[in-house]
């Protein structure tokens, strides 16, 4: 017993009395993580009340229709119980979609609006209306003031991915054309 252990007690002390020196170059450090990109501020256009004017009264049309988005493999997923908004078509609402919607989603996400005018964005977002899908992704509006509207909605599902579940879809718009006193009905898709 006494023999292992003087064995080692040896080697521990022989490896503290050993140095030895570094002679290669050092390797220098290189940073490997991906640069956090820059977030392009938008100064967000003014809101201009004669370009609301038309859209904050009570209207006489009624707009249905089904939103919804198909998978690579055909799949329908339904915008079911999203809200689907018909948002005016007015510089405000044109300049959200050339600057996010019309973009991949890689580069939009590298974007945000500037809004120097609370007051007015708050008016704006009263102009929007909104209604909730229901299960197979079947909207109505009623009373829709005569107009240009972007008929909207987000539809999102999770699919497997490399690290567990991953969102896909997106959103889906359309520029719609609102006659007063009629009845219009739309598919709402990409």
């Amino acid at each position: 017993m006494k023999f292992p252990l003087l064995i080692s007690i040896t080697l521990l002390l022989a490896s503290c009395s050993t140095s030895t020196v570094n002679t290669s170059t050092p390797t220098p450090r290189v940073n490997t993580s991906t640069p956090t990109p820059s977030i392009e501020k938008i100064q967000r256009v003014p809101y201009n009340p004669e370009e609301f004017a038309r859209y904050l009264v009570k209207g006489t049309a009624e707009v249905t229709g089904q939103a919804f988005m198909k998978t690579q493999s055909g799949e329908v997923k339904y915008a079911a119980g999203n809200i689907i908004m018909l948002n005016p078509v007015t510089s405000m609402s044109n300049q959200w979609y050339k600057e996010f919607y019309v973009l991949p989603l890689h580069l939009h996400n590298n974007k945000e609006f500037i809004n120097n005018d609370p007051e007015g964005f708050k008016k704006y977002q009263e102009a929007v209306i909104e209604t909730q899908a229901n299960g197979e992704g079947r909207f109505k509006f009623q009373n829709v003031p005569a107009g240009n509207y972007y008929l909207t909605t987000s539809i999102i599902w999770q699919v497997p991915g490399r690290y567990g579940l991953t969102s896909t879809g997106g959103i889906v718009c359309r520029k719609v054309s609102i006659r007063s006193g009629e009845s219009h009905n739309f598919i709402l898709t990409r």
